[in-house]
């Protein structure tokens, strides 16, 4: 997701809709990129964000007050789930909103892809 900061900024939290969950909890990984050419470039920073929660259907809120992330012009957050096991049946399926664009990544060192039409319901909460 593309946030549009123009002024400084601390994140608080980073919320995202999962529907169909099958596990108790997960592992996630919360990533920040610059931007080039309109989409994730270099990541930015050295703090390895990992979050394990209980998941639920619906909205899942990741609190992020504590890693302090402060910027002042516009970065990519992203987040990867970090698959606990080989070949593992699908843990859960992110909701989404019809219109719009989801930019992904089969992989963490993969291309960016682009897919018109559907973005993963995701927001974050900013403070200002």
């Amino acid at each position: 997701k593309k946030l549009k900061i123009k002024k400084p900024s601390k994140i608080l939290d980073l919320n995202i809709a999962l529907r169909n969950v099958n596990i108790g909890k997960a592992k996630f990984r919360v990533n920040f990129y610059s931007i080039k050419n309109d989409l994730p470039f270099e990541k930015i920073g050295t703090k390895n964000i990992v979050i394990e929660k209980q998941v639920v259907n619906g909205w899942n809120t990741f609190d992020l007050k504590r890693y302090d992330l402060k910027f002042e012009t516009p970065v990519f957050i992203s987040i990867e789930y970090l698959t606990q096991k080989y070949n593992e049946q699908e843990p859960f399926q992110y909701n989404g909103q019809l219109l719009g664009r989801a930019i992904s990544r089969s992989s963490s060192l993969g291309k960016w892809n682009v897919q018109k039409g559907v973005t993963i319901a995701m927001y974050v909460t900013l403070r200002q």
